[in-house]
């Protein structure tokens, strides 16, 4: 079944149905949602939104969903959550220009990343295939990307100077990386050769 989630700033997220858009069920927060994501399993939701906390949900009958944990590794608002190919692992972005991963199995942060001079981080995706990457951007100017195996080596890219990035992505093998920058796609190419050998070759 095709399913449709969305975060609102009624401090909901709602579920929907494809194509009928009938609404399953509706989950509701403390705060206004940012942004929802779903494991590639379809059995966990992580949701951020305007506040530091960072919330993970588990599927249970009847098509709902119920909260087992709550993270508040961040000290703002949170912009963007993502996770791996894998579903065990996921990352939230926040306003405070940081980047927190953890391990599903864990409840300890397993990386915590930090944009230059702390600038608001919008956007953070995985890569999928076998490049195990993440990258995440910058409010402006720049993005980053971070090896997902070990997450102790990154490149930084400067994309456009003091223009605002609105988007970032993966080609689904992870052979690429797209991001938007106002009215401009710009396109670059993962070296999957320096991929293998990160941090000593720059990957874009």
């Amino acid at each position: 079944e095709l399913r449709l989630f969305l975060g609102n700033n009624d401090k909901t997220v709602k579920v929907f149905s494809l194509p009928s858009m009938t609404v399953i069920v509706t989950l509701t927060f403390p705060i206004a949602i940012n942004y929802a994501s779903l494991s590639p399993d379809g059995k966990f939701l992580v949701a951020v939104g305007d506040s530091n906390q960072t919330y993970l949900y588990s599927a249970v009958q009847n098509s709902g969903y119920q909260r087992i944990r709550t993270f508040s590794e961040a000290t703002d608002s949170g912009m963007c959550c993502a996770w791996n190919s894998s579903g065990m692992c996921f990352a939230s972005a926040s306003q405070d220009g940081s980047v927190c991963v953890w391990d599903l199995r864990s409840t300890k942060v397993l990386a915590k990343l930090q944009t230059q001079d702390k600038n608001a981080c919008r956007v953070v995706k995985f890569s999928s295939g076998l490049t195990d990457l993440m990258a995440f951007s910058e409010h402006h100017s720049r993005f980053h990307i971070v090896d997902a195996r070990t997450f102790a080596y990154e490149q930084v890219v400067s994309a456009a100077p003091e223009r605002d990035i609105s988007g970032l992505c993966f080609t689904p093998n992870g052979s690429k990386v797209y991001s938007c920058i106002g009215d401009n796609l710009l396109e670059y190419d993962v070296d999957q050769t320096s991929r293998r050998s990160f941090p000593d070759g720059e990957v874009i």
